[in-house]
């Protein structure tokens, strides 16, 4: 390593920053990868007082646990696959 000269990181220091979009751009009812790879729909959108974030709420095709088959996930984390 130099001493400070090049202060560009290296490529492999990079990483992947998802851009925040509108949660109204995925629609209600159309099929979402998500980021753990499942497939999943889209119920409703739901948003908090503190974090002005609104999140999607889906419910997975094949649930792993048919306790937990609901999942709240950010829309830039997301995939669509079939929108309606």
């Amino acid at each position: 390593m130099g001493a400070g000269i090049n202060t560009v990181p290296r490529v492999g220091l990079l990483r992947f920053t998802p851009q925040p979009i509108d949660a109204e751009t995925i629609p209600i009812g159309s099929r979402v990868r998500l980021p753990s790879g499942q497939t999943a729909v889209v119920l409703r959108y739901q948003g908090y007082k503190r974090q002005h974030r609104v999140r999607l709420v889906c419910r997975y095709e094949k649930p792993r646990n048919k306790h937990f088959n609901i999942v709240m996930v950010l829309p830039e984390l997301v995939e669509v696959i079939h929108g309606t």
